[in-house]
């Protein structure tokens, strides 16, 4: 499929919303999919972006749509996979260290709480997580991981790790969205960020 018309009429519809976003009159994430779905013929991409639309977030949600983004054709599975895969590690990250600072959860105990895929987080590397003895030697770890460019947990960071985990993926989308211009990338770039409301 050729997504030139598609990607088209998103980047219109962005600029346009980036204008009524200011104005606090933004299209809804429903109306947008709607419209997108419009334009698609494929209904098994169209149900891949019903699902990304989704605002709950959690084991089953990912685990859905990781085997989503492996039903896709080769073009956009190669395209979002980096994405969706970032996604599901920092998040990983993020309840890990929540489990260990807050609810002093540790060791094989941690494993039921996050999404069973492994993206660029090594089985190894999880397990290290899971098994480090503090909030601290959790830090350390989480240093030794690919995502410590994109997450930090220093008391003098001003973002929670929910912004920083939405900063991160908008960069994963918006750099998805150049490098594969020609597939689904620069559409689900503009509905995660109609998503998160940035």
């Amino acid at each position: 499929m050729n997504y030139a018309a598609l990607n088209t009429k998103t980047r219109a519809k962005n600029a346009k919303n980036a204008k009524q976003m200011r104005e606090n009159n933004a299209e809804s994430l429903d109306q947008a999919i709607a419209s997108i779905c419009r334009f698609i013929p494929d209904r098994k991409l169209c149900n891949f972006i019903r699902l990304l639309g989704q605002q709950e977030t959690g084991i089953s949600y990912y685990s859905n749509l990781w085997k989503c983004v492996n039903s896709l054709d080769k073009q956009n599975r190669v395209a979002l996979r980096s994405v969706i895969g970032a996604e599901i590690d920092i998040s990983n990250i993020i309840w890990i260290y929540r489990l260990k600072r807050y609810h002093r959860i540790s060791g094989p105990r941690v494993y039921g709480y996050l999404v069973p895929v492994r993206y660029r987080l090594s089985t190894a590397a999880t397990s290290r997580l899971a098994d480090s003895v503090s909030p601290a030697a959790l830090l350390e770890e989480i240093v030794k991981t690919p995502y410590s460019a994109d997450i930090s947990f220093q008391p003098d960071c001003k973002l929670t790790p929910e912004q920083q985990l939405s900063q991160a993926i908008t960069r994963r989308y918006q750099a998805a969205a150049r490098r594969h211009s020609n597939s689904l990338a620069p559409t689900l770039a503009y509905l995660y960020w109609l998503k998160s409301g940035l």
